[in-house]
């Protein structure tokens, strides 16, 4: 959350804008994050504890969308890891949007534990 909300996000939806340029299978899901990121910098801004909460999930959304696109310049460079990149895109990258509906559609869970 640090880096994210340093400059307000503009970094983030630079790199997110150049992912999504690279191919137009990468659209929906860069789209999805978007949406995430704009959520995490609104928690961040108004209850930074909730905002951690959902740190993990924002970084694997991340993980999936950014893994996808290097899958697509790899494929790119190299034809035969074109399936590969199919592959990873439709059975894979659904995973992002899981983990952006959590930070989403969720709040956080606060429990109290009893020693």
């Amino acid at each position: 959350m640090r880096k994210l909300a340093r400059d307000d996000g503009a970094a983030m939806r630079g790199l997110l804008a150049e992912v999504a340029a690279a191919d137009p299978r990468l659209a929906p899901a860069v789209a999805r994050l978007e949406v995430a990121t704009d959520r995490m910098l609104a928690l961040q801004a108004e209850d930074p504890e909730t905002a951690q909460s959902f740190a993990a999930a924002y970084l694997d959304a991340c993980g999936w969308v950014l893994g996808g696109w290097m899958l697509v310049r790899a494929a790119a460079a190299a034809p035969d890891r074109a399936a590969l990149a199919a592959f990873y895109l439709a059975r894979l990258m659904p995973r992002a949007e899981a983990r952006c509906s959590e930070i989403g559609n969720g709040s956080m869970v606060k429990t109290s534990l009893v020693v």
